[in-house]
């Protein structure tokens, strides 16, 4: 791409071809009535110009593009000469400067002439690299010495120089490493002077298609992505420049512009395509080409087009500048070049110039409200910043103020997510009410707008579905040996119930055949079964909801992590009675025969909970996993500084998580010891309260001896009651129905006979079997009831009262950092280079912005 300097730029000892005594005399200042046509800024809109043009020196970080005029095109397909045309000022024609990164040119009239240049850093630069290229500005005396410049830009950037300015004036290699590819940084030229026209334009480098050397394949690729990137942004208006002489559909910028359209249609309102090289368009078929194009019968994408005439360097000799657009507009009335009719309007540099004016002026006055709203939030954010690092740091009290200050806000969130209020503080900021800054949107978010990034946050909820999760781990994993019968899961009974149906209703009536057409008999059956089934649940059955419940809260990966434990093991109730007799005979001492050694059952019940400690010790980690994340989210809201939040997490908020980590892991070493085989009389608690709720309550379970299952007839009638009810309201009541009820409880939970059998059943003629069958039956009664309690007290004790009644006042807080030493105090707060440095670039920022949002709020109230 040829950069967008006219032939003035010359360097010494270089080609001659950079200027000329003819080329000279088109630069003499043009007369004072030379018109102001040439302007694409009008006079009243210079204030707002400059003030985009202070944004674009603000960090490439700030996130704040501002409307600017964008020119991309291929390689040699006319770019610098059209703009030299659009601007009327000496751009080159030049193939020999093919520049490595966007050219800036900003041309004010001003009764003083000044030329200065500086960089604006990539996207893709670090905050080293971007403070570097900040500092590299400079003046140039005259144009003779832009050779130098160019040269040296090249080299603080990192990318070849142009031919002939690689060496400086003393011949020595300006730049000694590794220079090559492309890159997004822009340099950008101020000129002032009292003739020049008003004029922002960014000139970007050529893409081309064929490599070569110099211009690799992945040159090739940086140059389009640069191009796709700069025509993308919605600010950016678009000027597509094509050599009416190529074929259009080999056109490489055209072919990036059409597959943005493809999927941006809205490009089209912002975008300008413009021939050149009409010239070369002598022949019949390429003649046609280029009126279809712009007519728009070629390509109706892209609707304004225009066509130009280009100048080659023996003509601009000819010609000055003043007067190249009567010659324009009389080459263009000349039928021999075949553009004679086409419309005025679309032909010449006169008239793209005043549609440009007109339609960047357009695009500005609808952009703006974006751009103010925009710069409004990003002023609103840096404002906090420089509020809360200030000044205040520079000795021990501003330290501890400003620390003072991220511990209030500290401790207020971590407040509100432990006791789960979640209220959003006020925002009290002086800002437009259009204007959302951070503490507008809401440290815990809004309600009905929930995302899984702010759910850390909300801490309480959290715990609550760790703490379900852990109550269904510890009911289906925690026991060491299950029986068989007294946990089946719903599919064993479902089962049951449906191999009951088939003998309380004919075969026959199953088949589909033997239901009339317009009934519904079959479905009615499973409806019966399944509405049977699910009162079942209902009644007897335990929630098996929790996977719903935690959805959306708790991660499937820590569900994974911490709560997936090896199912119970499995056994009959006769080989368990038998491997407890076995234990009764081995730890046998004074007690009578058919009794048991009182450690044979405080033995059995710590067997049977050994799992306990895992399972719960898991989901002491989880909870601290979540605890740990909201503290970050917390600290983040508070602390804006990253140093400050590093230096408090290592000397303040890990070593009291530490803390308080581990006691409460004492805590729960403390509770498991409860149910140990040395300290039982938590659970002897449970078996006399087992035993007086039997004795007051017909309803009770129980197991009778040798271990047959006991259920009362007024729970059974009960039971019945309740499903017969739920299916007559639903319309499903009948004798068959009832009868199918009253075969699933007795098969469930075995018949009236058994049920009356077992309770008068003869004992075991073994004493040790006897005495087994009483000591698991207490031991079962026990390990239900104290394994509720162990669950509620691990939430309630370890979890509740010992983590998040004290997460608010014993991580940071106002009083703990009045009590740091100061030299804790510097280590943490004290400000560095890099903090002072950011300060200060944050408060130039600050200035700045308010200085255009000034200046842009003017304009949208004209």
């Amino acid at each position: 791409m040829s950069g967008i300097f006219g032939s003035t730029w010359r360097h010494a000892g270089s080609s001659s071809t950079w200027s000329s005594p003819e080329q000279t005399k088109n630069l003499d200042p043009p007369p004072p009535n030379w018109d102001g046509v040439q302007s694409l800024i009008d006079e009243t809109q210079v204030s707002l110009f400059d003030a985009f043009q202070k944004l674009s020196r603000l960090r490439s970080d700030r996130n704040i593009a501002v409307p600017q005029l964008v020119v991309v095109g291929d390689q040699s397909s006319g770019k610098s000469s059209l703009l030299e045309a659009i601007a009327r000022f000496p751009f080159p024609v030049h193939g020999g400067l093919c520049t490595r990164f966007p050219i800036k040119l900003v041309l004010r009239r001003s009764s003083e002439v000044r030329i200065s240049y500086f960089i604006e850093p990539g996207s893709s630069r670090s905050d080293d690299d971007r403070d570097r290229l900040h500092r590299f500005e400079g003046h140039l005396a005259d144009t003779s010495m832009f050779g130098d410049c160019l040269s040296q830009v090249a080299a603080v950037l990192g990318v070849p120089a142009p031919p002939g300015y690689d060496k400086p004036r003393d011949g020595t290699p300006i730049y000694q490493g590794a220079a090559s590819g492309f890159t997004d940084d822009v340099l950008v030229v101020n000129q002032s002077g009292p003739q020049l026209p008003y004029l922002d334009v960014l000139d970007l480098p050529g893409i081309f298609q064929a490599s070569s050397y110099g211009q690799t394949d992945a040159d090739r690729a940086v140059v389009t992505a640069m191009v796709e990137k700069y025509i993308k942004e919605e600010s950016n208006l678009v000027l597509l420049v094509t050599h009416a002489g190529n074929s259009y559909n080999n056109s490489n910028a055209v072919q990036v512009v059409q597959s943005i359209l493809s999927r941006d249609s809205r490009l089209a309102q912002r975008l300008v395509g413009v021939l050149t090289h009409p010239e070369f368009a002598d022949d019949t078929d390429a003649l046609e080409q280029a009126r279809d194009i712009l007519h728009g019968r070629k390509d109706n994408a892209i609707p304004k087009w225009h066509v130009v005439k280009n100048w080659n360097r023996s003509e601009t000799v000819r010609v000055p500048l003043q007067r190249r657009d009567d010659q324009e507009e009389a080459w263009f009335l000349d039928a021999a070049n075949g553009w004679h009719d086409a419309p005025k309007i679309k032909v010449g540099t006169k008239a793209l110039r005043m549609v440009l004016k007109d339609m960047i002026w357009k695009h500005i006055q609808a952009m703006l409200p974006k751009l103010v709203d925009r710069l409004q939030k990003e002023t609103a954010a840096i404002k906090d910043r420089v509020d809360l690092n200030g000044i205040l740091r520079i000795d021990d009290r501003g330290r501890r103020a400003y620390l003072s200050r991220i511990a209030l806000e500290f401790e207020r969130f971590a407040t509100q997510g432990c006791q789960g209020t979640y209220i959003n503080p006020a925002c009290r900021k002086p800002h437009l009410s259009s204007t959302s800054c951070r503490t507008c949107q809401g440290f815990f978010g809004k309600f009905g707008k929930e995302n899984p990034h702010e759910q850390d946050k909300k801490l309480r909820a959290n715990i609550k579905a760790l703490s379900t999760l852990f109550a269904s781990a510890l009911h289906e994993c925690g026991r060491t040996q299950g029986i068989h019968g007294t946990n089946d899961s719903p599919a064993v009974r479902k089962t049951a119930i449906d191999d009951l149906l088939a003998t309380v209703i004919p075969a026959q009536t199953m088949k589909p055949d033997s239901v009339d057409k317009g009934s519904d008999g079959s479905s009615t059956i499973g409806n019966v079964v399944q509405a049977t089934y699910d009162t079942l649940m209902d009644a007897v059955g335990r929630s098996h909801q929790d996977d719903k419940i935690t959805e959306g809260i708790v991660a499937e990966a820590v569900k994974a992590k911490y709560y997936s434990h090896d199912k119970s093991g499995l056994t009959t109730r006769e080989e368990h009675e038998r491997w407890v007799a076995e234990r009764i005979q081995r730890w046998s001492g004074a007690e009578a025969p058919g009794e048991s050694n009182p450690v044979v059952f405080s033995g059995l019940s710590e067997w049977q909970s050994e799992k306990w400690a895992d399972i719960a010790s898991k989901h002491l980690d989880a909870v601290w996993r979540a605890v740990r994340r909201f503290i970050d989210a917390v600290l983040s809201a508070a602390c804006d500084d990253e140093d400050v939040r590093q230096a408090l997490r290592e000397h303040q908020i890990l070593p009291k998580l530490g803390e308080m980590e581990a006691t409460s892991h004492g805590d729960l070493r403390r509770l498991l010891d409860c149910h140990g085989r040395d300290s039982m009389w938590f659970s002897h608690g449970f078996v006399n309260l087992a035993r007086l709720r039997r004795e007051k309550d017909p309803l009770t379970t129980g197991l009778g001896m040798g271990g047959q299952p006991i259920v009362s007839h007024k729970l059974l009638d009960l039971a019945k009651e309740t499903i017969m009810t739920s299916l007559f309201a639903q319309g499903l009541g009948s004798e068959v129905v009832s009868s199918l009820v009253q075969a699933s409880l007795e098969g469930v939970f075995g018949s009236r006979s058994n049920s009356t059998d077992a309770v008068v059943g003869l004992a075991s003629a073994d004493y040790n079997i006897s005495a087994a069958s009483r000591v698991i039956q207490q031991e079962e009664t026990c390990y239900e009831m104290s394994m509720i309690a162990f669950v509620g007290y691990v939430n309630t004790w370890v979890v509740g009262q010992g983590i998040l009644d004290q997460l608010p006042t014993e991580i940071l807080t106002q009083e703990m950092v009045r009590e740091m030493n100061e030299g804790m105090v510097e280590k943490i707060a004290g400000q560095t280079e890099t903090v002072m440095a950011q300060h200060a670039r944050d408060s130039l920022d600050l200035r700045t912005m308010n200085e255009v949002l000034k200046t842009m709020r003017e304009y949208t109230k004209a």
